[in-house]
């Protein structure tokens, strides 16, 4: 349990990109993401940026921050299930003091 003061605030999700999402080119895989990110809007999570991490087998990242909040973010995470540009997820969450 973390201490009093001291919460969750960020999440890296680090994912292997879909083959829809592979073959668009960067300006329309950022236009793509529109959606994802108003969507994450609605449940208080924002996705600060995405990018293709180096040194991790997986070849996109998307950074959120979901305010201390982690209920929004699993809310979040649960109604994009099968609607996320990425497969084979795993995240990181970030503790904040």
């Amino acid at each position: 349990m973390a201490e009093k003061g001291v919460k969750f605030r960020y999440a890296i999700t680090y994912g292997n990109i879909t083959p829809e999402f592979q073959k668009l080119m960067l300006e329309e895989r950022s236009k793509a993401l529109d959606p994802y990110k108003k969507e994450a809007e609605k449940y208080g999570v924002k996705v600060l940026f995405w990018g293709h991490p180096w040194g991790v087998s997986e070849n996109l990242v998307i950074v959120y921050d979901f305010g201390e909040k982690i209920e929004a973010y699993e809310k979040f995470l649960l109604a994009m299930r099968g609607k996320t540009p990425t497969t084979d997820d795993r995240t990181n969450l970030v503790l904040m003091e």
